[in-house]
């Protein structure tokens, strides 16, 4: 109540690690929040930018990332900050704050003080179809998609209507991922789907690409 109506330009919001365990009332809770933060100040449509969880050894956080990602694009006039790369196994208060810092500054300069010449974001996983034996993953944020360690694509997954995932190798061309697979029933395509994640798919900017998991439109 002491700062409500003050005139403001935009929240940051760091995302602590207390409502991981319960993903399904979070993405109430926290499309609440936002919507009363822009009640309180009167900017329904004030930018809202938090980070993602970052990565530890606790099972249900990269469905808990994936439900923040997915948050973005639901609500209007945010954006997420990806943090799994700055992680730790075992502390789940990582040291590297100063990375998670820049990242935000990058994100409102650009997208609220319209600096054109900085990044907006990291690669985003847009789309999804099949090219006879090929499934092609097309990524926004991105022009040209690499690995951080320059090493092939790492937590790249697929699995069928059964749900049992398994690793496969993607080739990067441009802002798409190309998987050559002859499965005949591929339903998901999954990355960095581990607690503590060590994806290397980034963009040419470096920024990291998001947990995800997208369904599959077979032909």
């Amino acid at each position: 109540q002491t700062i409500k109506g003050f005139p403001i330009s935009g929240v940051i919001w760091y995302q602590g690690e207390s409502n991981a365990h319960n993903a399904e009332h979070y993405q109430h809770a926290f499309a609440a929040l936002v919507q009363s933060w822009r009640l309180a100040f009167n900017q329904p449509e004030m930018p809202f930018y938090f980070a993602q969880l970052s990565g530890i050894n606790r099972p249900s956080w990269p469905y808990f990332r994936n439900l923040q990602r997915q948050l973005a694009h639901s609500i209007p006039n945010t954006a997420m900050v990806v943090t799994s790369d700055l992680g730790d196994s075992l502390d789940v208060h990582p040291k590297q704050k100063l990375e998670v810092g820049e990242r935000f500054a990058t994100i409102a300069l650009s997208k609220h003080y319209h600096f054109n010449d900085l990044p907006d974001g990291e690669p985003e996983i847009r789309s999804v179809f099949f090219d006879n034996e090929k499934v092609i993953l097309s990524f926004s944020h991105a022009t040209q998609l690499k690995t951080s360690d320059n090493q092939p694509i790492r937590e790249l997954e697929i699995a069928g209507s059964d749900c049992l995932f398994k690793p496969v190798l993607g080739t990067i061309k441009g802002n798409k991922i190309i998987i050559n697979s002859k499965e005949p029933d591929i339903k998901y395509v999954r990355y960095g789907w581990k607690p503590y994640s060590v994806g290397n798919l980034v963009n040419e900017n470096g920024w990291p690409a998001s947990t995800f998991q997208i369904n599959c439109p077979y032909p």
